[in-house]
């Protein structure tokens, strides 16, 4: 089995359970501007960019154009959901750790902005865990764009033979895979619909995957 260098990982979804936290602010947020919607339509788009998740849920609506304050009062409920629910996925912290533990290089590399992964980090304590950490504002194009993991690679100082990626959405895959890694999926509730065990191997639980076997 391989020997890998560097771990990569996305975070909403393969790292922390925030997908249906995410979906829920979504909705909350939707009713503050009088516009209903069902939590489960984030499904249909997540993954995507937030610009593309916005635009879709308000075409949804038959709503032409996003209100300016949507973002931040989406913010403030997203926040409290954070902090009331939010999870590490199932054997998430002991692989970090073995991570660490084994002197592996290891990188957060997500869409999500950079607010996001502070209030993410922060609430799960896992704020010193990562070398590198990759966001939306670093990169010009996002995932299914290999950008974000390129850039990864390249402030870890690896090549993409000597790393793996653990990624959530279809979209992501496609990037981990453009650059060149090998990819393992990270199967939930919210992300049946895209269909990964079609594109890399697949696991529903850190617990499945051990640095030991490799």
């Amino acid at each position: 089995m391989q020997n890998y260098e560097g771990y990569l990982f996305d975070m909403d979804g393969t790292l922390v359970n925030s997908e249906p936290l995410k979906a829920k602010a979504l909705a909350m947020t939707c009713l503050e501007f009088n516009v209903k919607i069902k939590a489960e339509i984030y499904k249909e788009v997540m993954g995507q960019s937030w610009q593309a998740v916005l635009e879709y849920i308000f075409s949804h609506a038959k709503i032409s154009k996003v209100p300016e304050s949507f973002n931040p009062c989406f913010e403030k409920n997203y926040k409290t959901l954070l902090r009331a629910e939010l999870k590490l996925n199932n054997g998430a912290k002991k692989l970090l750790n073995d991570v660490k533990k084994n002197e592996k290089k290891c990188a957060l590399v997500t869409s999500a902005s950079q607010w996001m992964v502070d209030t993410v980090l922060s609430l799960i304590n896992l704020e010193d865990v990562f070398d590198v950490i990759i966001t939306n504002e670093q990169v010009t194009n996002l995932k299914p764009h290999p950008e974000a993991y390129q850039l990864a690679l390249k402030k870890l100082a690896i090549t993409s033979k000597q790393a793996i990626i653990f990624e959530d959405s279809r979209s992501g895959v496609i990037a981990a895979q453009a650059s060149g890694c090998e990819v393992i999926g990270f199967l939930h509730n919210y992300n049946q619909k895209h269909n990964l065990a079609e594109l890399v191997p697949c696991i529903d639980s850190f617990n499945n995957y051990s640095l030991t076997d490799r």
